[in-house]
């Protein structure tokens, strides 16, 4: 079994590479009784994991937490099992709101089959039950089906379809009512939709040629696009983007393509404005397959000044990436071995808490006495 190894750490400061390792540790391996695939990386609130799968227990789906024990394993509880009705096949990210509530999409099932969005009302008592509520039936005004799940900013709820970036609003007695900040598009590329701290929503949309897009509220439900920069698809540059774009506190934005670059195995790219208003494409990595893995997906983290992400080749690897001392490319670590199946395979993002840990799910894998292949894991990586 080998571990997912940082070989260098090296700064313009320090001369000689500083060698450490990673820890990655199982935190749950799904039973067959429990539900398969999980279908996106885990959250962590309060001390449990929270996150869905997308076959559940019945086919359709489930909504799991994930608890710790006093022997440090953590024990599995299924909080809702989808049945067609209200979802069927939940999928990306789920989100938290303040009072511990989650919300997410499932890109099937409900009134027309084009996927629903929903909210798990918290108990006053974690042991007690959930209260599942159907917030949108998609493909009824609002686009569908869902892409990757949703993010909670600002009190209100926003995720993508394949035309349409939607958001759900609480109204004065806390009941959710869906409205469209931008519709009518050819596909929508991000995940789920980023934010600056005055509210301004970012997107990658489809739109004649894959570009990142800003919408600014206007105060009256209604929101104002306006293109920030197409995205080019030039030999050497980003194209067939699968990841967003994460934003840093400059006004950059950085994401990943699962092709394209000097290689052809894809790139991780920067998006910045210059002293003349000019945006500008630049690629930080171009992944080579012979040496590396590809075809990176899903959003980039920044964790501590450095990157992380997940490659689609060989089943699924983690990897860090950071700005090299040597080179004009930027450097990357080694990936994580998708030959240990305690770990699993076909990764599904990641996320990460405040410490700088991260977290992830496996599609497949985890016990292998499980399922086919596996039923799937829910893991940890301590850079």
């Amino acid at each position: 079994m080998k571990l997912l190894r940082f070989l260098a750490c090296v700064t313009l400061s320090l001369v000689s590479a500083q060698m450490y390792a990673a820890t990655t540790t199982l935190i749950h391996s799904f039973l067959q009784s429990e539900g398969m695939s999980p279908a996106g990386p885990p959250i962590l609130s309060e001390g449990n994991f929270y996150g869905t799968t997308g076959a559940g227990v019945s086919g359709f789906g489930n909504i799991y937490r994930l608890y710790p024990k006093k022997d440090g394993s953590y024990a599995f509880v299924n909080l809702h099992e989808f049945n067609g009705v209200d979802g069927s096949a939940p999928t990306g990210l789920i989100a938290t709101d303040a009072n511990g509530n989650l919300f997410g999409t499932c890109q099937s099932g409900g009134a027309v089959g084009a996927g629903t969005a929903w909210e798990l009302v918290r108990p006053a008592s974690l042991a007690d039950n959930w209260t599942f509520i159907k917030l949108l039936d998609f493909g009824q005004g609002a686009g569908g089906p869902p892409r990757s799940g949703v993010v909670f900013w600002g009190g209100s709820i926003y995720g993508v379809t394949d035309s349409s970036i939607f958001t759900l609003n609480p109204d004065s007695n806390g009941n959710y009512k869906s409205a469209v900040v931008a519709c009518c598009f050819a596909g929508a590329q991000q995940p789920v939709p980023t934010f600056d701290t005055k509210g301004n929503l970012y997107a990658i949309i489809m739109d004649g040629a894959l570009s990142i897009f800003r919408y600014s509220p206007n105060g009256d439900g209604t929101w104002t696009g306006a293109l920030i920069a197409p995205i080019a698809s030039l030999s050497g540059g980003p194209e067939a983007e699968v990841g967003g774009v994460l934003m840093d506190s400059t006004g950059a934005f950085y994401g990943n393509s699962s092709a394209g670059g000097v290689h052809g195995g894809g790139t991780i790219y920067k998006v910045s404005q210059d002293s003349s208003g000019n945006w500008n494409t630049k690629v930080l990595k171009s992944f080579n397959p012979n040496t590396e893995g590809f075809q990176p997906a899903f959003s980039l983290l920044q964790v501590k000044k450095k990157y992380y992400g997940i490659l689609l080749s060989n089943n699924g690897e983690a990897f860090q990436a950071y700005p090299s001392a040597t080179s004009k490319q930027w450097a990357v670590n080694d990936e994580l071995d998708t030959q240990n199946t305690a770990l699993g395979s076909y990764y599904q993002g990641l996320t990460s808490d405040p410490t700088g840990n991260l977290y992830g799910a496996s599609e497949r894998g985890g016990d292998m006495t499980q399922c086919v292949a596996g039923c799937g894991a829910v893991w940890k990586i301590v850079p």
